[in-house]
Parts: structure tokens; sequence; C-alpha cells
């Protein structure tokens, strides 16, 4: 009997050891739409690093030389129309692609990369840019955003 009671224990032991749930599973924290809310980016503080288009050369990351804040007021399609030139119409898209992160999309609109957002809460993280201007393609990373 004591044999018996000390392989039952063994078994449910490692049952309860195989049901656990990892920690390390991300929060469904990301907005799937931001419908009529300003994303702010700002690039105080961001690194960035450049090539000349389709070259492999990369530059070293730098600390952004001419830091901006940008604020996309979003319209209720999850778009932000660019206002450059009237007569274009390059816009931004906003798109959740997993629990904490989402993908802001390039539609023609010059001097704005995409980005690529990472939430640590469903309102504040990080994002990245990659794009391309003047010829140069370049990558951008340590952007603080706001969702507000």
């Amino acid at each position: 009997m004591m044999k018996y009671t000390a392989l039952l224990s063994a078994c449910l032991l490692l049952a309860s050891c195989s049901t656990t749930t990892s920690t390390t599973e991300k929060q469904d924290i990301a907005p799937t739409s931001v419908a009529g809310r300003i994303i702010e980016m700002d690039g105080n503080g961001a690194e960035s690093c450049s090539a000349n288009h389709g070259t492999q050369k990369w530059s070293e990351w730098m600390l952004e030389e001419y830091p901006c804040v940008f604020a996309y007021n979003f319209d209720e399609t999850n778009r932000y129309r660019v206002n450059f030139n009237p007569g274009v119409k390059a816009y931004l898209t906003y798109e959740k692609v997993g629990p904490d992160s989402a993908v802001i999309r390039n539609f023609g609109a010059p001097n704005h990369g995409t980005y690529t957002l990472h939430f640590d809460t469903p309102t504040e993280g990080t994002a990245t840019n990659n794009g391309t201007v003047d010829g140069k393609d370049y990558m951008t990373r340590k952007i603080k955003f706001t969702v507000r």
C-alpha cells in the first residue's frame, strides 16, 4: 500500500507540473482599433541607422540628429490622412498583428516608413520605423509612443 501511495503521489506531482501555464505568454494589450484616437510618436532618445538604397552597408546606430514628435489622428477607419499635398491620397493605416503588437503601414506618404509598435501597456510602448527617403533606407528604434 505504501508503494501505491508513493507512486500515486509522484504521478499527481508530475501531472500538476505538466499542466501549469507558461508565464511567458504575452498579454493581449494592443488595441484592435485606434479609430478616433491619436498615436503620438516621440523620437527623443531614438536611434537610427541608414544605408544607400539597395545596399546592405548600414551605418552604426546613432542618436537621432533631429528628433521629432508626430501626432497621428486616426479616423473611424483606422487611417491617418497625410496632408502634404491635397491632390495625393497618401495615408497610414493601423492594424493589430499580435497580442502586444501592431503595425502602422504607409500607403504613399513621403518621409513616413512602416512602424512596428510593441505595447508595454494598452496605451504606451516603443516602436521601430523602417523606410526609404532621398535614396537611403533607414531604420529607427526606441521611438516612444502613446495612444490617447
